[in-house]
């Protein structure tokens, strides 16, 4: 009767431990409903894996090519819209204004179809990654609270993914003009923006989950230095306790959470690219138009203000995320270093000592920086480095405006 009852309350405490599954399943929803991820994926609890569900890649595939063909439809009727209307356009009026904002929709365009392409090329990587961090995040020690933030952020992420999505319908049906102008910018610029904004959490979830697994690794190594530490024993007998098989499988975690990096990286680099081309882009395009309607021509509605502001915090919004992801991991894995060199180690300790020195140098020659392609490193400096050169090509577009 008692073994009955205790294998219920394992049962059901089984079940209550988090599992990467539980946690990525809703980010997981949102990216098969907009087709970023071209196959459907179960998970096996006992083998801690994702399994592909090949038949699904046909109606993924069809919502990923109608999400495109509609946004391309839409942005060529707009794009006439804009020719035909030049005169009663005020939210784009004069040349260079419209100039930035065709632009504009063209930098949507391009990157909507990169992401859509760049997933399907990636999509078996997706899945390997996935199983590779489930694998490492689900079977470790110290697992519960590192999987219960990782799964508030991920609230977190998605809750302002919906308030987005409420502000920028909002701010497009409030504004003062036709009801077909309203569905153009719907197709044109609110729906590109939320897929983008999608396509960036996932990006920034799979790195929060790599940033979770090197904690899983901080955490271990911090209880070996405090057993080291404060344990009464001689070193010889700590060092018989706390074999140096446990640091080597950290170390093979390591390894194995910064290849998820790597491969990470390589999946979104080219869509982030685009990304920041096109978040600097609307930062300066969407800060001359403020500029040439208030300043130049005076012509400027106060929505159309506040809706030109807002699409700057969208896009600032965005390059904070890309920055934020690349500082976590960085000050991750200073802190596990840190953590590594913290762990003390006496003078008959030798083998115990090349091994933290083989990790601490596995730790230095491992790149840790996020890149776009090798062009600029995507850490804390990126929001001032963006913010400087807009600021530099804004003051050289206003030299252009007629006084």
């Amino acid at each position: 009767m008692f073994s009955r009852l205790e294998f219920f309350l394992s049962k059901n405490n089984a079940k209550q431990m988090l599992t990467l599954n539980e946690i990525f399943k809703p980010l997981y929803k949102l990216l098969v409903l907009f087709g970023l991820f071209p196959y459907n994926i179960k998970y096996q609890d006992n083998q801690h894996q994702f399994i592909i569900i090949y038949k699904t890649i046909y109606l993924n595939g069809l919502t990923a090519v109608s999400i495109n063909l509609t946004i391309c439809l839409f942005v060529a009727l707009h794009i006439r819209y804009i020719y035909t209307s030049m005169k009663d356009n005020t939210l784009a009026s004069g040349i260079m204004p419209n100039v930035n904002y065709i632009t504009e929709l063209l930098c949507l365009v391009l990157f909507s179809l990169v992401t859509y392409l760049c997933a399907f090329l990636n999509r078996y990587n997706y899945v390997n990654m996935l199983n590779t961090l489930a694998n490492l995040l689900d079977t470790t020690s110290n697992r519960g609270k590192v999987l219960g933030a990782l799964k508030i952020e991920i609230k977190i992420i998605l809750a302002s993914l919906f308030l987005f999505l409420i502000m920028q319908i909002v701010v497009n049906f409030t504004r003062e003009d036709s009801f077909f102008k309203m569905i153009l910018v719907l197709f044109t610029f609110n729906l590109p923006q939320i897929i983008q904004f999608t396509s960036l959490a996932f990006y920034c979830v799979l790195i929060d989950m790599v940033v979770a697994t090197l904690i899983t690794v901080r955490l271990r190594l911090v209880s070996v230095m405090k057993e080291r530490s404060f344990s009464k024993v001689s070193l010889m007998t700590v060092e018989s306790k706390l074999p140096s098989i446990s640091l080597r499988q950290m170390e093979v975690i390591y390894i194995k959470a910064l290849g998820v990096k790597r491969e990470v990286n390589k999946s979104f680099q080219v869509s982030i690219l685009i990304t920041m081309l096109q978040c600097f882009h609307s930062m300066v395009s969407e800060s001359h138009i403020i500029y040439h309607g208030v300043i130049v021509q005076k012509s400027l509605t106060t929505h159309e203000i506040v809706n030109c502001s807002i699409w700057i915090l969208y896009q600032l919004a965005k390059v904070g995320a890309l920055a934020n992801s690349g500082r976590l991991l960085k000050a991750e894995i200073m802190r596990l270093s840190q953590t590594l060199y913290g762990i003390p180690t006496g003078k008959n300790d030798v083998n115990f000592f090349m091994e933290i020195q083989h990790f601490s140098s596995l730790i230095y020659c491992q790149g840790t920086d996020l890149t776009a392609c090798n062009f600029f490193p995507l850490d804390a400096t990126l929001m001032f480095k963006v913010l400087s050169s807009a600021t530099m090509y804004l003051i050289i577009l206003v030299q252009f405006d007629k006084k």
